[in-house]
């Protein structure tokens, strides 16, 4: 319906609709970039006719989640291949292709967003990962261009679903890691990559923020795009600037991912505190999170795959198949080799699985 009003009204797209909440009408949920991206693979090709076009679009987004599921297997097989050789890469882009929690969202009749958003953040952490393989945290201007290009995805993806800000933050967990191993080992790269990055992401998603309806009523919502997510990436930004400046093999260097740590707990506590600012808007993406708030508490991808009312291992090994299984063994065996090969590209996908393997046991939407 979105595709359609944008094919018919024109730019920008459409942030209320009269038949949510009907009928009083409501501010929509969903940020624009996916009705962009589905209008800029669809449009072009539409029928005059309204009917047949009407067909037409409904056939089309149902369709192309099919092309991003299909997209995100060849990239787990590239991961795979790139971290431990073609048997690897051919495992996980099969294993990735033939698992229901993939099915369920790139499967022909499926409208969602979900595998478009797997996609983008598959392609991120995949970039970033060949590119630390490859030594550009070595050089900076090679560091600055696929922080850029990284960050940009990450801009995409936050203005296609806003709680993809839990893969990027995962994200930043990872530099976060990295930034502790500089600290021994310095990569003269990582401060133009992690600055550019953030900055990226912030200029890509700064129009869909920009447009939405939600951030005059409540400016530090997390769960729809508001100016916690502006405040958040340009911090984010901020803790590169000093590497900049900092002589590599000075105490405060050694010091300064702790110094990080220490001012950003800090500045959280003093939020949580006085219950200014975006602590109220935590408290609510954490409530939908663990599926607490009244509507997604009612939505079936919402269920978790394990807990009280879950049968156990059933339902879990339905969505991540068998193999789920092995995945304590196998994540702690590559969290092992990151660790002690101070291996950047294989910490990305360490900490990426392991939140994401958190986030699917609360619910279901992320076993993609």
């Amino acid at each position: 319906r979105r595709l359609s009003r944008l094919m018919e009204e024109g730019f920008p797209v459409a942030q209320r609709d009269p038949y949510l909440n009907f009928p009083e009408g409501s501010a929509i949920l969903w940020p624009p970039y996916y009705t962009i991206a589905l209008w800029m693979a669809l449009a072009p090709f539409a029928p005059e006719d309204t009917a047949a076009r009407r067909v037409y679009l409904e056939e089309g987004v149902a369709s192309m989640p099919m092309l991003f599921g299909a997209a995100t297997s060849l990239l787990a097989l590239v991961g795979g291949w790139l971290l431990a050789g073609p048997s690897a890469g051919l495992f996980a882009g099969l294993y990735h292709a033939v698992t229901l929690g993939s099915i369920i969202y790139s499967r022909a009749g499926n409208g969602d967003h979900h595998a478009w958003v797997s996609f983008l953040n598959s392609a991120i952490l995949l970039i970033t990962a060949m590119g630390f393989r490859r030594g550009v945290l070595e050089r900076c201007r090679p560091s600055a261009i696929r922080g850029a290009v990284a960050g940009a995805i990450a801009g995409v993806l936050l203005g296609s679903w806003v709680a993809s800000f839990l893969y990027i933050s995962l994200f930043q967990l990872a530099l976060g890691l990295v930034l502790v191993w500089n600290a021994a080992r310095p990569r003269k790269g990582l401060a133009a990559f992690g600055l550019t990055y953030h900055l990226s992401a912030l200029a890509v998603m700064l129009p869909a923020l920009l447009a939405s309806p939600w951030k005059e009523r409540f400016p530090w919502m997390v769960v729809n795009l508001s100016w916690f997510h502006l405040l958040h990436l340009a911090l984010g930004a901020l803790v590169f600037v000093p590497l900049f400046f900092l002589a590599s093999g000075t105490r405060v260097f050694r010091l300064y991912p702790w110094i990080v740590t220490a001012i950003l707990v800090l500045v959280a506590l003093i939020f949580a505190r006085l219950d200014v600012g975006p602590a109220a808007g935590i408290r609510e993406g954490f409530a939908w999170m663990s599926a607490q708030d009244q509507f997604v508490s009612q939505v079936g991808e919402s269920v978790p795959l394990i807990g009280a009312l879950v049968e156990f291992p059933t339902v879990l090994f339905q969505h991540l198949g068998i193999g789920a299984a092995l995945l304590p063994l196998g994540m702690l065996a590559a969290a092992i080799v990151a660790w002690r090969a101070r291996d950047e590209a294989l910490a990305l996908w360490v900490v990426a699985v392991a939140g994401l393997t958190v986030q699917a046991l609360a619910q279901r939407r992320f076993t993609d």
